[in-house]
Order: structure tokens, then C-alpha cells, then sequence
């Protein structure tokens, strides 16, 4: 299983699982961030974390706002507003657990 598939097998209604998101994309983060070819992208689309997500697009500014048309956290990390980002990754956690609860 890929990471991106474990990630997306994390994003239930289940308190346990999503304190492990975070944890999964974090270490694929650093563990790769100063690697070759790293999966950017994917980590626009997954950040927990209000810090990472503002270093991330950073480093990708481009890319961010493509992907911000789709999570409006990022908007906020383009403009380095911590506390905005932590509300908004609040919302899209709430948003994911209904969909698996209306699933």
C-alpha cells in the first residue's frame, strides 16, 4: 500500500486514526524534503500541520495555488497566516469524518 493509500485508508470517523495522518505525511516530509524529485504535491494536498504547509508552499509558490483552488489552507499558508491555517485544517478534518460518516 502506498503512502498516499494509507493516508487515505487513515481519514475515518475513528479518533484514532487521524492523529496518525499527521504523523505519516510529517515523516514522508522529512525524510524526503531534501531528496531528489520530492512529492510535493502530495504534501499540499495532505499537510496537517499549520507550519509545514506555509514552508511547503514557500518553496512552491506556483504549485500551491493550483492546489488551493481544491484546500483553501492553503491560501491562507501563501499568506503565512498560522492561525488561519490551523482553522482551516480544523474544518477539512470535520468535513473528511462526515463523509465517511454519511459514507
Amino acid at each position: 500500500m502506498s503512502l498516499e493509500d494509507l493516508v487515505r485508508a487513515k481519514k475515518t470517523q475513528r479518533d484514532k486514526d487521524w492523529p496518525m495522518i499527521p504523523r505519516l505525511i510529517e515523516q514522508s516530509y522529512f525524510s524526503r524534503s531534501a531528496g531528489p524529485d520530492p512529492p510535493i504535491d502530495f504534501w499540499l494536498r495532505e499537510l496537517r500541520t499549520p507550519e509545514l504547509p506555509i514552508v511547503v508552499v514557500a518553496s512552491a509558490p506556483d504549485r500551491a495555488l493550483r492546489t488551493a483552488e481544491l484546500r483553501p489552507a492553503l491560501h491562507a499558508a501563501l499568506r503565512a497566516d498560522r492561525d488561519e491555517v490551523e482553522k482551516l485544517l480544523a474544518v477539512e478534518e470535520s468535513q473528511e469524518r462526515s463523509k465517511y460518516r454519511e459514507y
